[in-house]
């Protein structure tokens, strides 16, 4: 389960928040945020730019799945077909991902894992209580091969228990739920090892002034008026170098956050 919606095992859910989506600007306008992180306002237009390529329609694949469900009534079939589209959007989400986050090094990736400790919680919440794991988040503590097996099987065993917890009532679902999610939790907890946790203590207790503090006002320089000249862009034009687009559209652009 991702925190904030769908992304694949090697995607941080940072990404789009990064670049902004709709009406939100993202945190790569921010100069404080580019000098914590170190991706340039070049970086953050191209990965605009090829996010705005990515901007579509429902996949084929997609497509056909919407067709198949709207013509049966069986409940199995439904079932199959929701599952299909949750695969299908995750295998699509993941690879666009990768083709954002190729603009991007290794150590500002590395970055984006980081933050994913540190942005505001939005998580779903069952009787007040977080119930998202967030196992992708563990990509921030430079995990052994060993551990990132133990990640993989704790992700089976929830997947597992959320398909036994269909079958419960409302209160019982969320008290198995809530006790799977803290043991889960708590395993994950102690296969890191102390310097492991030592960091993940320092990243959720010192968060980047990017998210804790507004903007620093604009210098007297980027205050000033800007007049175009004859030979100035026009629209219809490519953008001109170091010029952001703007963000690319929320709702038809697969959630990567």
């Amino acid at each position: 389960m991702a925190r904030d919606g769908i992304a694949g095992p090697d995607v941080p859910n940072s990404l789009m928040r990064v670049i902004g989506t709709g009406e939100s600007a993202g945190y790569g306008v921010n100069p404080e945020f580019r000098v914590w992180s170190g991706i340039t306002l070049e970086q953050i237009r191209n990965m605009r730019l090829a996010a705005w390529d990515m901007v579509d329609s429902p996949s084929d694949e997609m497509v056909d799945i919407y067709v198949r469900a709207a013509a049966t009534e069986d409940t199995e079939e439904l079932e199959t077909l929701g599952e299909e589209s949750i695969f299908l959007s995750q295998e699509l989400s993941q690879k666009r991902g990768e083709i954002l986050m190729a603009e991007l090094s290794p150590e500002q990736i590395q970055k984006l894992w980081e933050l994913e400790w540190q942005m505001p919680d939005t998580a779903a919440r069952v009787n007040n209580e977080d119930v998202i794991i967030g196992f992708e988040r563990y990509n921030a503590l430079d995990l052994s091969k060993e551990q990132k097996q133990l990640l993989e099987t704790l992700k089976k065993e929830l997947r597992q228990v959320a398909s036994e917890l269909k079958k419960l009532s409302g209160r019982e679902r969320n008290h198995r739920l809530l006790e799977h999610v803290k043991a889960t939790r708590t395993k994950l907890r102690e296969s890191l090892t102390v310097a492991q946790r030592e960091k993940l203590d320092y990243l959720v207790a010192n968060k980047p002034k990017f998210l804790t503090q507004p903007p620093s006002p604009p210098t007297e320089k980027e205050r000033e008026v800007w007049v175009p000249g004859p030979d100035s862009w026009k629209p219809g034009d490519p953008l001109p170098p170091g010029v952001l687009p703007p963000p690319p559209p929320a709702r038809r652009f697969p959630r990567l956050e």
